[in-house]
């Protein structure tokens, strides 16, 4: 079963090829919501054209894709980093390109500096909040399941809170991508921002392969996201957050399982 997961402020999102769970704890109670109708498997035979397959099976382009399928599900924390970095972009632009000899002030905001405010705040939003914890738990619910381990509490809580998968893996392939074409003639002067479009769609071929020889070659690039991971982008979970991660899981495996069952 193709799955993959997204930690929130107070839950954990797990989505599997036609389902979508998302589980929360509030006022100390765990709630979880899907969005599943069995209405419409009972009687549709021919889904017509998927556009989200078909943009999946085109190399680089789906890497794309996927970034911006990404950040319109979480449109509005991202509009807030944003805003934020912003802020703090143009506080160290304004500090730093004071020009002390005519008294006159820069307001130039670099593009380069926008770029690192948004993931130091990103960082820091993740790891000294609760999304720290959640995402942990929702690595250490997907590692059990990848090792073919009953899913329970007992189980989850031996399991890394770090996982191969994970989207800071992803950053660190697009940032070594990035960084090479820094060094390569003519490349680096394309605007940033479309340097950074190229990365990403060749890093996400690279972070997707499934061939063992090239993962091992890959392996300290991997390994560099693994130490991110464990020191920036988790933390460790308590019994609660291990328990919305394993009630995201368990209901999207029944649910899918059913579907499975009515489209055969």
């Amino acid at each position: 079963m193709n799955y993959g997961g997204r930690a929130h402020l107070n839950g954990v999102t797990f989505r599997s090829n036609d389902v979508t769970v998302t589980a929360k704890r509030i006022n100390n109670i765990i709630e979880v919501i899907d969005d599943v109708d069995f209405d419409e498997y009972e009687y549709i035979e021919n889904h017509g054209f998927d556009f989200e397959y078909f943009i999946s099976k085109i190399p680089f382009i789906r890497g794309v894709w996927n970034f911006y399928s990404s950040l319109f599900t979480s449109l509005k924390k991202f509009l807030l980093i944003i805003c934020i970095s912003l802020i703090v972009t143009f506080l160290l632009s304004y500090f730093s390109l004071i020009n002390l000899g005519t008294k006159e002030y820069s307001f130039n905001v670099p593009v380069e500096l926008i770029i690192p405010s948004i993931v130091l705040i990103l960082t820091i939003y993740i790891r000294f909040t609760e999304v720290s914890k959640y995402h942990a738990a929702e690595h250490m619910v997907a590692n059990c399941y990848d090792q073919g381990k009953k899913l329970n509490l007992l189980n989850v809580q031996k399991q890394s809170r770090v996982h191969e998968s994970c989207g800071t893996n992803l950053v660190t392939f697009v940032l070594t991508v990035f960084i090479i074409f820094l060094f390569i003639p003519r490349i680096n002067d394309i605007n940033v921002l479309l340097l950074l479009i190229l990365s990403y769609s060749i890093a996400y071929e690279l972070f997707i392969v499934e061939n063992k020889m090239l993962i091992k070659f890959f392996k300290p690039i991997y390994i560099i996201g693994y130490v991110f991971q464990y020191l920036f982008f988790t933390s460790k979970p308590k019994k609660e957050h291990l328990k919305v991660a394993l009630a995201a899981f368990n209901r999207m495996i029944k649910l899918q399982n059913e579907i499975d069952k009515l489209i055969k």
